[in-house]
């Protein structure tokens, strides 16, 4: 039986009326060549076929015939040379890099680099210093279509094995990687099963539902312009289901470009009035359109400018539920097709605002980061928490938003640096979990932690749920800045922690002669596991050879935490809320008001140290150190200025503690030696008295005595 092919409006027709069509229209055009960029417009598509014949015939069977083979990419340039090959050409999947090349065959990166031997074809496109010595490696034509010798001797008889590549063919490559990919492409493990297990990857939908619902629904419709996935208007008035013939599945070439390989989506870019300097800012990121674009929701933003204490000015874009919201009851029509099912969208969850009259916090998202989603998703499967944990992930997510996962906080708002690596890059923590070293020479702008810093969605279940914490490298050393070492077993749940709050730079070399307290070390802000491991991290100045507690030994814990304390013992890490004093724990017996180790009795003890610290040090300033005549205000064109125009205070000393470099000059060694005891403890990490009472209070006690302060009251704990 011969199989028929399907005509626009369903109807079918046999091969051979359908090759006496195709003859009868070449010879009406047969004076019309293939040019060599497509004379119709379209790239490298002669006219006569690839025109004419493609608006009768709907679709003609991927062709399967023994006598296809591979035609090789330098037939397929030889039409396909215009736009096409210029996007390929500047993909990923041509100008990779320069440590792959098609020399590479022994170790087997060719099967996926350079799979047809083909690369040789576009290194004439390229400059030279993008070809790896060993030849170029990349991925070709029919590596994605397939066989097309046939589709090349008669395009408009046949079409390549694959004309429209779907998820099995990228999953030849984009599936389980090897392992020693995995360091530098952290995500890209298991693209096409997380897909596949996703919801993404559902049924199609037809009429309006397509939209979003199928793969040419969502293509036809998406120009990357954030206005169309706004509100239900704007979408109806750029799409229109009926003129889509055919509603098919998702496939990866739904959210990204046939050719680029990049999403269908763009950033949208503004400008601001800052102060009267123009700001360009990206408002919605390309990610952030291409995921609303069905996840919908509808905000309204204002720029704000955000100086900070060391100087840093940046210009940030704060966001908010547009108004709409207030009443979904009135106004949902007009907001989405789901207003009805919103925990279908994200209005009712991820930004504040009012929806429904119910106040929403929100979780801080930035819509103009390139990983908005991201963050806190696996794209590629879909998966959010539902039933009966969506409402602690909500909660945790909430909280998160307000520290770690602040965009505006002061840790990510501000600066473009590289030094700052890894803390303040949420994917350099990443990358360091899976044996890279940090990246601290790449200038770019902070950017705040999600979900996927301390969670590794992609090798944990089958539903890659975001439950995992990451683990480091068997061989990766916990290492002090002072080159102190704990172990993983020491850490326990906090190894994810520590490498961002071991404390930033221990004691300085010249710590025995400076007289500035920056000088002495630059501890620098929540240094927990400085104080929680106390003399064995070395990372705070000491006396003389008096002993130092390490970390603690808990009277009653549990036996599962081997007597030791980690970050997860005592707080929520997602709100960082303390639990010790929270009903239904076990610390509360202990640790509650009133109970024998009641949270603010042990607080006070040790601010008692640190009151007669700074008093002891106080009263040794000389007046002449906030009065002496300088160049304070920066500016040598006038007369010199006195440090301080109130003189001797005590706030004055605390910005004399707390200042960097020159600022923190307080006159002598042993005052700078003390000055640093008192900051590291009551500025950068005032949780002392938690993390490590002890330790604490003896070096407070030491400073007090080598000042020749007043010890009365104060004992050196053993």
């Amino acid at each position: 039986m011969n199989k028929g092919h399907k005509i626009k409006g369903g109807k079918f027709m046999s091969k051979r009326l359908l090759l006496l069509v195709m003859v009868t229209l070449l010879s009406m055009f047969v004076a019309v060549g293939c040019g060599s960029d497509g004379s119709d417009g379209k790239d490298g598509a002669n006219p006569d076929v690839g025109g004419i014949v493609d608006d009768v015939i709907d679709t003609i069977d991927d062709d399967t015939s023994a006598s296809n083979d591979y035609a090789g990419a330098n037939a397929c340039i030889t039409c396909h040379n215009g736009k096409t090959l210029e996007e390929h050409i500047a993909s990923k999947h041509v100008t990779h890099s320069t440590h792959v090349s098609s020399a590479d065959v022994g170790d087997g990166c060719t099967a996926c680099h350079d799979p047809l031997n083909e690369g040789i074809w576009f290194e004439g496109y390229l400059d030279s210093a993008d070809i790896p010595a060993g030849g170029l490696a990349a991925v070709s034509c029919e590596a994605c279509h397939g066989k097309a010798s046939n589709h090349i001797s008669a395009p408009g008889k046949y079409k390549p094995e694959f004309s429209k590549p779907g998820t099995e063919q990228c999953g030849t490559c984009h599936a389980t990687l090897p392992d020693s990919h995995i360091p530098h492409h952290p995500y890209a493990d298991m693209i096409t099963e997380r897909f596949e297990s996703g919801g993404h990857s559902g049924s199609a939908r037809s009429g309006s539902c397509s939209a979003c619902h199928s793969n040419e629904g969502f293509v036809a419709r998406n120009t990357g312009v954030r206005a169309i996935a706004k509100n239900k208007g704007d979408l109806a008035d750029t799409f229109v289901a009926p003129e889509l013939d055919e509603f098919s599945q998702k496939t990866c070439s739904t959210c990204h470009d046939d050719h680029t390989f990049e999403l269908r989506a763009t950033d949208t870019v503004e400008t601001f009035d800052n102060g009267g300097t123009d700001v360009e800012k990206v408002v919605f990121s390309q990610q952030f359109n291409l995921c609303t674009a069905c996840h919908m929701v509808s905000l309204e933003y204002t720029g704000v400018a955000y100086p900070n204490a060391h100087g840093y000015d940046d210009y940030m874009i704060e966001y908010e539920l547009a108004a709409g919201y207030d009443d979904v009851t009135a106004n949902g029509d007009d907001l989405d097709y789901h207003a009805s099912r919103s925990t279908r969208t994200i209005a009712d969850t991820h930004f504040a605002g009012s929806f429904n009259g119910v106040a929403v916090e929100g979780y801080s998202v930035n819509p103009g980061s390139a990983t908005a989603c991201s963050d806190c998703h696996d794209v590629h499967s879909a998966n959010k928490v539902v039933g009966a944990e969506e409402a602690e992930a909500i909660e945790f997510a909430t909280g998160f938003g307000k520290t770690h996962g602040n965009y505006l906080a002061q840790p990510f708002n501000y600066r473009t640096s590289g030094t700052c690596a890894p803390c303040h890059f949420g994917s350099e923590v990443v990358s360091m979990t899976l044996g890279n070293e940090p990246d601290t020479t790449t200038a770019r702008p902070f950017h705040a932690l999600g979900c996927v810093t301390c969670h590794d969605p992609v090798n944990t279940t089958e539903s890659f749920d975001i439950t995992a914490r990451r683990t480091f490298p068997a061989d990766h050393v916990f290492e002090f800045q002072s080159g102190a070492t704990v172990t993983a077993a020491e850490l326990g749940n906090a190894q994810i922690c520590f490498e961002c709050h071991k404390g930033r730079e221990g004691v300085k070399a010249d710590a025995g002669t400076t007289t500035q307290v920056y000088g002495i070390n630059y501890i620098h802000y929540a240094p927990v596991f400085a104080t929680l491991f106390g003399g064995k991290s070395e990372m705070h100045v000491t006396y003389g050879t008096n002993t130092y507690a390490e970390q603690f030994e808990h009277l009653t814990i549990s036996a599962d935490f081997g007597g030791k304390l980690d970050c997860t013992s005592c707080h929520e890490v997602h709100t960082a809320e303390a639990i010790i004093t929270k009903t239904g724990t076990t610390c509360v017996s202990c640790h509650s008001s009133g109970g024998l180790y009641d949270t603010d009795v042990l607080e006070a003890r040790v601010e008692m140290y640190a009151d007669r610290l700074f008093d002891t040090i106080y009263a040794l300033t000389p007046v002449g150190l906030y009065t002496a005549l300088g160049d304070y205000d920066n500016d040598s064109d006038t007369p010199d200025t006195p440090r301080f125009a109130d003189g001797k205070t005590e706030a004055n000393l605390v910005t004399i503690l707390t200042g960097r470099t020159t600022a923190s000059e307080i006159g002598s060694n042993q005052l700078a030696k003390a000055g640093s005891v008192w900051k590291n403890f009551m500025y950068e990490e005032p949780a002392a008295w938690a993390h490590n009472s002890k330790f604490a209070r003896q070096l407070m006690y030491d400073a007090i005595d080598d000042l020749g302060g007043d010890l009365t009251g104060l004992t050196r704990p053993n």
